[in-house]
Formats: structure tokens, C-alpha cells, sequence
């Protein structure tokens, strides 16, 4: 779960304190430890960038898929393109120990970082010979 905190004169907001300490409480009748990473707020894709993406990034490359021979849900298109063809991973240690390799959300990318994914994904695709318009085109 990932939390949006006001600071008030550098504290969270008792309104977002609050949140924050319900969750874990619910959390705490299934497990004895959680992480928290806390980290400045950016902003995130815009509802117009995650349209483009999933309306027109995805939906192009699941029909390349489909072409392929490898039919494939636009869920399963989005993991690849992040995982194999962005490499949007990240590494985290466990309480245990153990490191796991995560696939980050497009919610993690500010607006510049999704941006240079798009770009990222139109080279790969153009490498395969699809073609996928710019946002504008």
C-alpha cells in the first residue's frame, strides 16, 4: 500500500497519521513486521499519459503479440513492456533478508520518468517493426 502524507510543519497530518496507523493495525492480525520506505512525493503519470499508454501502447503491442502467435492480455502486455523492455525493477530487502526483485507501478514514475518509458518502448517496438504514434500524432 502505498500512502500520500500531508506534512504539517514537518509532521504527517493527523488526518494521514491516522490512515497510516489503521492500516497497519489491520495489518497486524496477519503478520508481525512490515516495511516502510518513506520518500518525497512527485508527481505522478497524468490520466492522459496512462490513457496513451494502455490505449495505445499496449493495445498496439497485444495486437503484435496476437500477430506473433502469442496471444497475450493487455495485464500481461504491461508487465513485459515494464519488466523486459523498460526494466522498471527494483531490488528490496526483506526482514528475512532475502532480496526480491519487484516490477515498479507506473505510479512510481513522475510525469518526465513515464515519458522517457514511452520512449524507451516506441524504440524496442520500432526494432520489431511496429510502429506506435506519438501522444499528438
Amino acid at each position: 500500500m502505498i500512502f500520500f502524507a500531508k506534512l504539517e510543519s514537518g509532521t504527517i497530518s493527523p488526518h494521514s497519521r491516522r490512515q497510516i496507523a489503521d492500516f497497519i493495525k489491520r495489518l497486524s492480525a496477519k503478520c508481525d513486521a512490515v516495511s516502510i520506505r518513506v520518500e518525497p512525493y512527485k508527481d505522478t503519470a497524468t490520466t492522459r499519459q496512462k490513457r496513451y499508454y494502455f490505449g495505445v501502447i499496449v493495445k498496439i503491442m497485444q495486437a503484435y503479440e496476437m500477430e506473433m502467435g502469442n496471444p497475450m492480455t493487455a495485464k500481461s502486455v504491461h508487465f513485459h513492456l515494464k519488466r523486459d523492455v523498460g526494466k522498471l525493477t527494483r531490488f528490496e530487502n526483506s526482514f528475512d533478508g532475502t532480496v526480491t526483485e519487484l516490477v515498479k507501478s507506473l505510479k512510481e514514475l513522475s510525469t518526465k520518468e513515464i515519458e522517457d518509458y514511452f520512449e524507451i518502448v516506441r524504440i524496442w517496438a520500432s526494432e520489431q517493426g511496429v510502429y506506435i504514434p506519438l501522444p499528438n500524432e
